[in-house]
C-alpha cells in the first residue's frame, strides 16, 4: 500500500514586522515600523508524507500463526514544535525549518506470531523495531533579532540527528484452566525481554557530551495476571 499526503496552509505563530538583518547589520533587532514587535498568526504550515507498507499474515491454522509488516517513509515539514501552531527558528524564513519531521521515522518493522502448545498453554510474542527519533542542536545565538535564542541551531538542517534505533521484544505465555462452568486464565508477560537500553532523551547542547543520552525507556518488565471468563 502507498500512502501521500500533501497538506498546506496550517495555522502557525511567528513575528512579522522584524526587520529581515543579519547579526552586525544596522537593522537587526528593529521593526519595519519602528513599532513593537508582532507576534501574528499565520498559515505557513506545511506537511508532505509518503509512505510504504509492506505486509505478510498467515492465519492461525496448524496451531500457530504468524504477521510481519515494514513501513517504509518521507515524512517532511515545516512544524519546528511538531504541531499545528508551530512557532520558528527565525521568524523571517519559515522554509528554514523545512525538513525531517518530529515524528519521522523513515523505516518502521513489526513482527508477530502466536504458537499453540499442549495443555492448552498459547504462547505469543510481538518483536518492534524503528529508526531512532529525529533532534537538532540547541540553538546558541539569536540570528534574527526577536531577542530569543533560536530554538535549534540553524547551521545544521533540521533535524538531522537520529538517536539509536528502538528496538523491543515482548513474549507472553497463557495457560487456560477450566473451573466448573467457567475458564481461568493464568498470564505471564515480559517486556522488553532483552532490556535493551532505549533512548527517550539526549542532550543536544553543542559540547563533549552532545548527543549523549540522558533518560531512557523502561527496560524489562515481567507482569504475572490472572483472567476469569464466565463460560467456557
Amino acid at each position: 500500500m502507498f500512502v501521500h499526503r500533501r497538506m498546506r496552509d496550517l495555522l502557525t505563530r511567528r513575528i512579522i514586522n522584524l526587520y529581515d538583518a543579519g547579526r552586525g547589520d544596522a537593522n537587526f533587532g528593529k521593526t519595519i515600523d519602528g513599532g513593537p514587535q508582532i507576534s501574528a498568526v499565520g498559515y505557513d504550515g506545511l506537511v508532505d508524507y509518503d509512505g510504504v507498507i509492506l505486509s505478510l499474515r498467515k492465519r492461525l491454522s496448524h496451531r500457530y500463526q504468524f504477521g510481519v509488516s515494514y513501513t517504509g517513509s518521507r515524512a517532511r515539514d515545516n512544524l519546528l514544535t511538531g504541531t499545528v501552531g508551530s512557532t520558528f527558528a527565525n521568524n523571517n524564513h519559515p522554509d528554514l525549518d523545512y525538513g525531517p519531521s518530529n515524528q519521522s521515522a523513515p523505516h518502521i518493522f513489526v513482527a508477530s506470531g502466536l504458537v499453540a502448545l499442549p495443555m492448552d498453554v498459547n504462547l505469543s510474542a510481538i518483536g518492534f523495531w524503528r529508526s531512532g527519533a529525529a533532534f537538532n542542536p540547541r540553538g546558541i545565538i539569536d540570528s534574527d533579532g526577536d531577542g530569543l535564542v533560536d530554538q535549534r541551531d540553524l547551521t545544521q538542517a533540521r533535524n538531522s540527528f537520529r538517536v539509536k534505533a528502538y528496538a523491543d521484544l515482548d513474549v507472553r505465555a497463557e495457560k487456560k484452566v477450566v473451573v466448573g462452568q467457567h475458564t481461568m486464565a493464568v498470564l505471564f508477560e515480559v517486556f522488553n525481554l532483552f532490556n535493551r537500553d532505549n533512548v527517550a532523551n539526549v542532550n543536544a547542547v553543542s559540547g563533549a557530551q552532545f548527543g549523549q543520552p540522558v533518560g531512557y525507556l523502561p527496560g524489562r518488565e515481567v507482569q504475572i495476571g490472572v483472567r476469569y471468563l464466565f463460560g467456557r
